[in-house]
């Protein structure tokens, strides 16, 4: 598994990034696919990561590292080198007309750690940049989600009408196209070299309605801070039921999106002073090739009192050992730094990208099942008024029918008083009685 990680790795050492075996087989749209990526960093990679077994597991990358593929021409050709040295101061032993060329080691001595320095400093500013990077591409991916939750979750309201919801909806596709352009696009190549992406379009409509799908004028070469834009200006025209503190909510995501991207950029046009850069690989290369001159003297009878005293006499093979053992460990380190300092070139970007817009299904689910259940709220409230009212109704007949069943007992009463069959007192008692009924 190590080696095949190993071979596959084209630029920087495998995994990068905290990614499940699952995803690694599926595409945008969550459906499973063939191919297989061998980048993942998940629960069991960091098992074997700190594992006492990586001390000799990792030692096939010696060989088939990404790191010794990149460095493995520079070796060779100082091999090479030093085999001549080697060759050209055996020469000079047996022939004396021949110059002598050979250095004192005391300089290599001197020079070593600020080498060492140089080459350190350099590996920690571009694993800062790393750092910052890998966390800035989080940052755009949590402020769209944010952006994308707040439109889903405002326009859920039961006072905001369908049509609003239908555009919240848009932005929120808005959102996820504006994400993609960023992650799978616009930080992995220039804007002169990179075409504007295809579904600009559909971005521009999802973001200003239908009728933008076609493009405005000015607008022939976008930016994403375009389409941040046109979605801050589609969230304020066609969501008129939000509130003020609501927009500038909304409008604060995108804006965090938009400082955050700036920071990117900063990374893609302005790498590390390149004098830096530049200077340490000079510096680098000099002391290394000047290295052998330094060494033939030094293992020259080196040999006296091993076990390979008389087998072995000329120094070539100590030399060529020191001088590729010492190239191989400051040619790795400098150019590991290399590798991390444009971190977007290594970072699996596009796997943000999926998991946004599996989370962006998800959150539509979510909302389709609130307006459902809303729906079935407004009929069953409709159902209860219309018990009530019927209620009311049957209320209101009952009381015309006590009143009118009272009035006809009343006459009576009035009729059989006039008769003389009632007393004043008996009459007023149960008229009292019929008045506290009703």
């Amino acid at each position: 598994e190590e080696a095949q990680l190993e071979r596959a790795a084209p630029l920087v050492e495998l995994p990068v990034m905290f990614i499940s075996k699952e995803e690694l087989q599926m595409d945008e749209l969550g459906q499973l696919q063939k191919g297989e990526r061998p980048s993942t960093f998940d629960f069991e990679r960091w098992t074997q990561h700190r594992s006492s077994a990586r001390y000799y597991k990792l030692l096939i990358g010696v060989l088939f590292g990404v790191t010794s593929r990149r460095v493995f021409p520079v070796l060779l050709a100082l091999l090479g080198f030093s085999c001549l040295v080697c060759v050209y101061a055996q020469m000079c032993l047996t022939n004396p007309d021949l110059v002598t060329l050979q250095l004192p080691l005391t300089p290599f001595e001197l020079t070593a750690p600020a080498l060492g320095l140089l080459l350190v400093f350099r590996s920690d500013n571009a694993y800062a940049r790393f750092k910052e990077g890998s966390e800035l591409s989080w940052e755009i991916s949590t402020s769209i989600r944010s952006a994308m939750r707040r439109l889903l979750a405002w326009t859920a309201a039961p006072h905001v009408p369908q049509s609003e919801r239908e555009a919240a909806a848009e932005l929120v596709t808005g959102c996820s196209l504006i994400h993609g352009w960023i992650m799978n696009e616009h930080l992995r190549c220039a804007d002169d070299a990179c075409p504007v992406p295809g579904n600009h379009a559909d971005l521009l409509a999802a973001a200003l309605g239908a009728d933008a799908a076609g493009g405005i004028p000015g607008m022939s070469s976008p930016t994403p801070y375009h389409g941040l834009e046109a979605l801050s200006v589609g969230g304020s025209q066609r969501l008129p039921s939000l509130t003020d503190q609501e927009l500038v909510a909304y409008d604060e995501s995108l804006a965090a999106v938009a400082s955050a991207l700036g920071k990117c950029e900063s990374f893609l046009r302005t790498p590390i002073p390149l004098g830096y850069t530049r200077y340490s690989v000079r510096f680098l290369w000099v002391w290394l090739t000047l290295l052998p001159f330094a060494l033939t003297r030094t293992f020259c009878g080196f040999q006296a009192g091993t076990w390979w005293e008389g087998k072995v006499d000329e120094p070539w093979p100590l030399v060529c050992a020191s001088v590729s053992f010492i190239a191989a460990i400051l040619l790795s380190v400098e150019d590991i730094a290399v590798q991390i300092e444009e971190p977007f070139a290594i970072l699996p970007l596009e796997f943000q990208h999926m998991w946004l817009l599996r989370d962006m299904e998800k959150s539509r689910s979510l909302m389709e099942w609130v307006a459902l259940r809303q729906q079935g709220s407004d009929s069953e409230r409709t159902a209860v008024e219309t018990a009530r009212g019927a209620r009311a109704a049957l209320s209101m007949v009952s009381a015309q029918q006590s009143a009118a069943s009272a009035a006809e007992r009343l006459t009576q009463l009035r009729e059989l008083l006039d008769a003389g069959l009632l007393t004043d007192a008996e009459y007023e008692e149960k008229r009292r009685g019929i008045v506290s009924t009703l």
